[in-house]
């Protein structure tokens, strides 16, 4: 999934991918979250703007999970089960 959106976004900038349950951020969540399972990235677009590349995530039918940092230039995606996307 990463793979096709970097063929259709350009180069992007991993900024988190797989975190392990001990990592500061997972510790503080009740149970381990989708990057600590292998299922999420933040990523940031390094050849088109950050609104661009949400239509490109947007459009990547595995995606589930999507989130918006836009004061940090990035987006979270994730590939967790369910029929809707769920977009914050």
């Amino acid at each position: 999934m990463l793979e096709s959106l970097r063929a259709k976004a350009g180069p992007l900038k991993v900024n988190s991918a797989y975190r392990c349950p001990q990592h500061p951020v997972e510790a503080r969540k009740p149970k381990p979250g989708f990057h600590a399972r292998g299922l999420a990235a933040d990523l940031v677009p390094l050849a088109m703007p950050l609104r661009a590349y949400y239509d490109v995530v947007r459009a990547e039918p595995r995606i589930k999970g999507i989130g918006v940092d836009r004061a940090a230039g990035y987006i979270h995606v994730d590939v967790r089960e369910t029929a809707e996307p769920l977009l914050w």
